[in-house]
């Protein structure tokens, strides 16, 4: 901003000079022999310097304007569209002179920062929050210092309330930090005095001291007030803060819960109702946060996979029912109907409830449904992206793919504008293991090319997978299609040098150059050397957190070496070892290995002559991973090798094969067919 000023202030300096030195009248003509700059006026070089120093002082103010003005001025030239389905929560802001706002605005950049909140990009709605603070206190102009500060300000309860919200845990990140919860004590003891100060006509006052649900009532006067709802969500957000450390910030937590329970069941004096979709959703949301963790995740069901919910959060996915309107005896994990637009948080938080389940995930799928409708036309990047996380559970890869697709233009909207978007990196690997799963070859090469360009410019962002998990998705997008001599190249490529020592992506490098030199070239030794630098960098330097998938890699390299050994019994109890392991990790997606090892062993049996147990295992692979078309083919091979089916069930899975197939680059069966399992090349 400094230099387009500054160009700006030379520019019209060199007009000014311009325009004195062509008006500047000249003397009676020279004589012979005489220099004509000497005949000009004698008044001309003060004009000069006149101008110049208009040019000059112009040049000055122009950049103390800039110096005086906020440091995310810049960032107002573009403000990313971050309202799905025209959401609102109404809320009271007071003008100057104490009476309630009509400013639409104001209420516009609220729902903005909560719908940020809702979508988990949480810096960029405190950005928003802030933005808001200063127009609710600095109307006319939003830079004056000597105006009231923000955390003065009562004229927006709300708003404090709001602040508040976008330092808070959430289902991904459910522990504070010392610094965000401080900011959120802070702003939550304002948004309470504040809102306190405005109860008067509502004729209810809390115990500023008490820290339960209940209230006590007083004589008030007339004025100005907020609703009921505001005061007792500002009242529960004081109750999550208040006297809390980060070592019992959990205390409040179950406080916070507590009090939103209460807001829902107290009909009788308007303070809520059950039917109000946003009490839904916190309430839901804050029960969430009260069974996750950051070192294991989501803690919904007592077993993945087929486990049922805990008692809390099956009471949770009612609320989440009852917000959406969900329907879980008639829904279809194929349906493809549209429900009128619902609550985003709820379809948000729906889909992460059900997701790790295959007996409940089914159920998300018209939440999915509605919140892509709705999301698409919007620049609210995770909330566009949440969609596959559904998808990708119940085999509509290539809708995935799509979702992924449009979270990824709005992330590059966000990193054009020197923003961070929320998970740029997890929407590109999900973009590359949906079109995997499809069989859409360039899709899946073009994401995993753009994952490690944004690993190369911001190698140390947090992010899932981040860069020492992600950098050779581009070589384990290439396995699974069999491009084993482009691994190969990779390995010379300059390029292709992680921008970090990243000692876990060292171990996958070794691992898949191992298994493309034995796909190549056959040589069992090349592939040895791989497999015991792998095992190097294993023992010195893989941090715990990638030890399990860096076992996996060892198991399966190991697994293929002994192979083409023709030690058949040895690899394939390596490649049991490597399934048993995966099968112990918790659920997330997209998986931190490439493939599902299931499928591995499965193939390996087929190869062996145990057609039987293989059909068995592609079943069990296709159970957790639907509809995709590496088991189906090895389903279709094992029952074809297995001599047990009849033609028309052979034909059938065929057809279920080549309906998976259907986005493949090359629809021609031959080109098709996929490499179900890299290690036994053949």
């Amino acid at each position: 901003k400094y230099f387009v000023s500054s160009q700006f202030a030379i520019r019209f300096f060199i007009i000014i000079s311009i325009i004195m030195e062509e008006t500047t009248p000249l003397n009676p003509p020279a004589s012979h022999g005489r220099n004509v700059e000497s005949s000009r006026n004698p008044n001309h070089a003060r004009r000069i310097v006149g101008a110049s120093l208009v040019g000059a002082l112009l040049l000055l103010l122009v950049l103390l304007f800039h110096g005086s003005m906020d440091h995310d001025a810049v960032s107002k030239v573009w403000f990313p569209q971050a309202i799905v389905a025209n959401y609102s929560l109404p809320i009271t802001i007071l003008d100057a002179s104490g009476q309630t706002s009509t400013e639409t605005q104001q209420q516009h950049l609220f729902d903005t920062s909560l719908m940020e909140c809702f979508g988990f990009a949480f810096d960029e709605a405190q950005r928003t929050a802030q933005r808001l603070l200063q127009q609710v206190v600095h109307p006319d102009n939003p830079g004056d210092e000597d105006d009231p500060k923000e955390e003065d300000c009562c004229a927006c309860p709300m708003c404090h309330w709001l602040v508040a919200a976008t330092h808070s845990p959430y289902i991904n990140h459910p522990r504070l930090s010392t610094v965000s919860l401080e900011q959120a004590q802070r702003a939550s003891q304002r948004a309470y005095k504040c809102s306190r100060s405005l109860m008067a006509n509502l004729d209810e006052v809390d115990d500023e001291d008490d820290t339960t649900t209940t209230t006590t009532t007083t004589t008030t006067t007339d004025s100005p007030t907020i609703s009921r709802k505001e005061h007792g969500l500002i009242r529960a957000m004081w109750l999550r803060y208040h006297n809390v450390t980060a070592a019992t910030q959990t205390v409040g937590y179950q406080r916070y819960r507590d009090a939103l329970q209460e807001m829902l069941r107290d009909d009788s004096n308007h303070m809520g109702d059950d039917d109000d979709k946003d009490l839904l959703a916190f309430l839901a949301d804050a029960i969430m946060i009260l069974h996750c963790d950051d070192e294991h995740g989501y803690q919904f069901y007592d077993n993945e996979n087929d486990g049922e919910p805990f008692p809390e959060i099956q009471y949770a996915m009612q609320l989440l029912e009852q917000c959406l309107e969900v329907d879980t005896e008639n829904e279809s994990a194929t349906s493809q109907s549209l429900q009128p637009q619902q609550h985003p948080l709820c379809q948000h938080l729906y889909i992460h409830i059900t997701e790790p389940s295959n007996a409940h995930v089914g159920q998300a799928v018209t939440a999915a449904n509605g919140l892509a409708a709705a999301a698409r036309t919007t620049q609210a990047q995770h909330l566009q992206h949440m969609p596959s996380h559904t998808y990708l559970r119940v085999g509509r890869y290539h809708d995935a793919v799509a979702a992924n697709r449009e979270a990824h233009a709005s992330d590059r909207a966000f990193l054009d504008h020197d923003r961070m978007p929320y998970g740029p990196g997890h929407d590109l690997g999900f973009w590359s293991h949906a079109a995997v799963l499809s069989g859409e070859r360039r899709v899946a090469y073009d994401a995993a090319e753009t994952l490690r360009a944004h690993y190369r410019r911001h190698p140390d962002e947090p992010d899932y997978p981040n860069g020492e998990l992600g950098w050779h998705i581009w070589r384990t997008t290439r396995l699974r299609f069999g491009d084993m001599e482009e691994i190969l190249q990779d390995d010379e490529n300059v390029e292709s040098i992680p921008p970090r020592l990243w000692p876990y992506t060292q171990v996958l490098g070794h691992y898949t150059k191992g298994i493309a030199l034995l796909a190549t070239t056959k040589e069992t030794a090349a592939a040895q050397e791989e497999l015991e630098a792998l095992q190097q960098a294993m023992s010195t330097n893989v941090d715990d957190r990638y030890r399990a998938v860096a076992a996996v890699a060892n198991a399966s390299l190991s697994s293929a070496v002994e192979y083409s050994r023709g030690n058949h019994d040895a690899a394939l109890k390596l490649i049991h070892m490597a399934r048993w392991e995966q099968d112990g990790w918790a659920y997330t997606e997209p998986p931190a290995w490439h493939m599902t090892v299931a499928g591995c062993e499965a193939t390996l049996l087929l190869l062996l002559g145990r057609a039987k147990e293989s059909i068995e295992l592609f079943q069990q692979d296709l159970e957790n991973i639907p509809e995709n078309r590496f088991s189906l083919y090895g389903l279709w091979k094992a029952t074809e090798e297995s001599g047990v089916a009849d033609l028309a069930t052979l034909e059938k899975l065929r057809n279920q094969w080549m309906e998976a197939s259907q986005w493949a680059d090359d629809k021609s069966e031959l080109s098709m067919v996929p490499h179900v399992c890299p290690l036994y090349y053949n």
